[in-house]
């Protein structure tokens, strides 16, 4: 499609990419601004370990643990990619 994109990330040292349907904003977070998420249900708690809050845009932005998308298998399989 038009909007879709490949967002790649660096997983045990393997560059990795998903296939998104779209991306509506590219940015960098200052390390500063990033801290723990707050409480969740346990579902969330896995794939929502931090947060960063921007409070001079009034936003917080909730930050994904890229492992908890992947199955069991392909998490294994990162690491024999380049072995």
């Amino acid at each position: 499609r038009d909007r879709q994109r490949i967002m790649v990330f660096t997983i045990r040292d393997v560059r990795t990419g998903f296939i998104v349907d779209s991306v509506s904003e590219v940015m960098r977070i200052s390390g500063k601004v990033i801290g723990d998420a707050p409480h969740l249900s346990d579902a969330q708690k896995r794939l929502i370990r931090r947060v960063a809050n921007l409070e001079d845009q009034k936003r917080m932005i909730l930050l994904l643990d890229i492992l908890q998308l992947l199955d069991t298998d392909e998490a294994a399989s990162i690491g024999q990619v380049t072995h």
